[in-house]
């Protein structure tokens, strides 16, 4: 589980300008709660073969509150509007495409798992 949080976390630390080392507690905070809410849904939409964009667009809504918090927390780092702004923006285009991320890890972690065998 916490290999799929890094992998969120260090998606979210590039959009946010910054390193993990540079999160605050509650920016963790944030992040965890809704990498949660993520691979919580990744669980129940995800069946292997659907398209992971698809699979992103049906999981984003459920996650929105947690997104929004997230985007909030990241906006924050900003001084000017036109920062501000712009991290919204940022954050907007990224949302499906961290999700779809976070798809395909599953899948990897999946497979990785079928094929090993002790």
């Amino acid at each position: 589980m916490r290999l799929r949080w890094l992998v969120l976390g260090l998606g979210l630390a590039g959009c946010t300008n910054g390193t993990l080392s540079e999160l605050t507690d509650q920016d963790k905070v944030v992040n965890k709660t809704w990498s949660d809410c993520v691979w919580q849904a990744i669980g129940w939409f995800d069946d292997g073969k659907s398209d992971p964009a698809s699979i992103a667009h049906s999981i984003a809504p459920r996650c929105a509150a947690q997104y929004q918090a997230l985007t909030e927390a990241s906006v924050t780092r900003y001084m000017t509007e036109g920062g501000r702004a712009n991290m919204r923006q940022l954050m907007k285009e990224n949302e499906i495409k961290l999700i779809t991320s976070a798809i395909l890890t599953h899948r990897s972690d999946q497979t990785r798992l079928t094929e090993w065998r002790p």
